[in-house]
């Protein structure tokens, strides 16, 4: 396995123990990553203006719904690539939501606690349509877990939508391509696997418990279990390592998994 520089192997980002709270990093350190989105917000909820604040500078092209009516014509026109509801959406929300966006796929990012969310959609969440991918973000979240939480829930519902090339150390993921390259050697990334490695890629320098990378690659309203994580990154490890002659994630003894990438 490949080993890391010293001063690399000491950025690990510590994890914030606030409530609904995952990752204690800086918004710079993703931002000049992100891409810009689609984004069509409730405004109805009086509680999202913080949160329009927030992403506003990092989502340009984000469209503020004053009523149901108008949010569903803002998601047949605009078409966009995440639809972010307040904490009063209810199930009649999502449902007409769904009517309205038909055969296109779509990110669902509600600002509800999980346990809230989960009480609320229990019913569509177990039977939810495919082309709709959701997740809870926890309103107190801060900048940075909610931009990892809209990155990961467009790679389930836009896989291509975010389309870069991002290079850390000797590792570099095309995203639009689902390719992983070290030294000159380019391999194919499955689809659940890139869900699973493209957020080592948000956060290079953070150990990822596999219940939290569980709960970010797949969305916290998932109905899977964790173990899905050690089961499908240990399946798409063997198969990068055989095709790149290195294993490009590192395990840490009884903590997680992260980007063995060397500086």
């Amino acid at each position: 396995m490949a080993t890391r520089s010293a001063p690399c192997a000491a950025r690990v980002t510590r994890l914030d123990r606030k409530p609904g709270v995952i990752l204690g990093v800086e918004a710079h350190d993703i931002l000049p990553r992100a891409a810009p989105l689609h984004c069509v917000v409730d405004g109805m909820d009086a509680g999202i203006s913080e949160l329009v604040t927030m992403i506003g500078p990092w989502m340009p092209r984000l469209v503020v719904a004053s009523s149901r009516a108008k949010m569903g014509a803002c998601i047949e026109d605009v078409r966009p690539d995440i639809v972010l509801l307040g904490q009063n959406a209810d199930l009649p929300d999502v449902q007409y939501l769904c009517q309205r966006v038909r055969t296109q796929s779509i990110g669902v990012a509600l600002l509800q606690p999980l346990q809230d969310a989960r009480n609320r959609f229990s019913v569509f969440l177990d039977d939810a349509p495919q082309r709709i991918a959701m997740d809870a973000i926890h309103p107190s979240a801060g900048l940075a877990e909610i931009i990892l939480r809209l990155r990961s829930l467009l790679r389930r519902s836009r896989p291509l939508g975010l389309s870069q090339r991002r290079t850390i150390g000797d590792i570099t993921l095309d995203e639009a391509a689902l390719t992983l390259t070290m030294n000159g050697v380019c391999a194919p990334v499955p689809l659940n696997g890139y869900r699973l490695i493209a957020p080592m890629f948000d956060l290079p320098d953070h150990v990822w418990r596999p219940e939290e990378l569980h709960s970010i690659a797949y969305g916290s309203t998932t109905q899977t279990h964790p173990d899905l994580v050690r089961v499908a990154l240990s399946r798409v490890r063997k198969s990068l390592a055989e095709k790149l002659d290195r294993d490009p994630i590192e395990t840490v003894r009884g903590t997680g998994y992260r980007l063995a990438f060397i500086s």
